[in-house]
Order: C-alpha cells, then structure tokens, then sequence
C-alpha cells in the first residue's frame, strides 16, 4: 500500500472528491483522498437528488467563477464519458417594490459583469412563456442554468481515479 502523498485532501464528498480529482490532474503526481465515513455515504450535503448550477450570483466575484464550473463539467464529462449535468432554464421572480426585487436586479448585475446573456420577461411575456404562473411581478429569464446528479457524479469517480493517479480512503478518521 502506498504510504506517501504529495497531497492530501480531506474529506471526499463532493467539494473535496472535485479538489483531489483537480489537484490530482494538475498536479500529475499521486493525491490521496481521507474520508471518515464509506464513500458516498449519506452524512454530507452533496448526496441531494440534484444540485443547481448558475451564473447569477448577489456578489460578482461568486459569478466570476462560474463560466469555469461550466467547463469543468464540461471537461468531466469528456472525461468520464458520463452527463452528469442537464441544461435547463431558470427565472427569478420578484414582485415590484419588494425587498426581492433588488435582488433580482443585483442578479441581473452580475450577469452582465460576466458578460452572460438575461432577458427581462414583462408580466405578458412570463404569462405566455409559463402560463403556470400568474404574474403581477417583473421577473428575469436566465438561459443558462444546468442541474446536476448526484448520481451520475458519483458513477464517474472510479473512472477519474483512475485517470488522474488519485486514491481514496474511507472509514479513516484523522487526529
């Protein structure tokens, strides 16, 4: 058994089985990844039915960070041979002159400071584009937005393992 790492990452949910597959690959050295409980365990946040990936965030320096989770998945599923996220769509709601509507305009901000394309829907636009809703609010239609499955992120970790000289480790506790 190997006994030593250049890097060691602990914990191997989603957030730290995505930093030792990074590191792993950029690396180009063995990374080894310390889990407390069984891989895939139900103890974290990430084992959810999905998860939302977008751009639009309250603070720009969030959102300048999302074109490169886009790509990421991108480079995971080229990778893995596995989709992992599905492209959707999205739209914030806000009613004018509530506290809300700030924030959909903060988010609308952001989005233009990555340079990513929103359309403003008017109360008969949202109607005819999603007749569920009954709008009295101003409302914003973002194009990009993907989910991800928690499942199919977890079929694809044996492959990248084995790609990107990463070992994990369950049941090991740390002191």
């Amino acid at each position: 058994m190997k006994t030593d790492y250049d890097y060691i990452v602990l914990g191997c949910g989603g957030i730290g089985s995505a930093a030792l597959y990074w590191l792993a690959r950029r690396a180009g050295t063995a990374v080894l990844g310390i889990e407390q409980f069984k891989l895939f365990h139900v103890n974290g946040s990430s084992q959810d039915y999905s998860r939302i990936i977008r751009h639009y965030y309250h603070k720009d320096n969030y959102a300048r960070l999302t074109p490169h989770t886009y790509a990421a998945w991108e480079t995971v599923k080229q990778e893995s041979g596995v989709q992992i996220v599905t492209k959707t769509g999205g739209v914030v709601i806000a009613y004018e002159g509530s506290p809300q509507q700030a924030t959909v305009e903060r988010y609308a901000e952001s989005l233009h400071t990555i340079d990513v394309g929103y359309e403003w829907l008017d109360n008969d636009d949202l109607a005819y584009r999603f007749p569920n809703f009954a709008p009295s609010a101003r409302s914003r239609f973002v194009t990009r937005k993907m989910r991800a499955s928690p499942t199919r992120r977890a079929a694809t970790r044996p492959i990248l393992r084995w790609r990107a000289a990463m070992t994990q480790r369950s049941w090991t506790s740390v002191r």
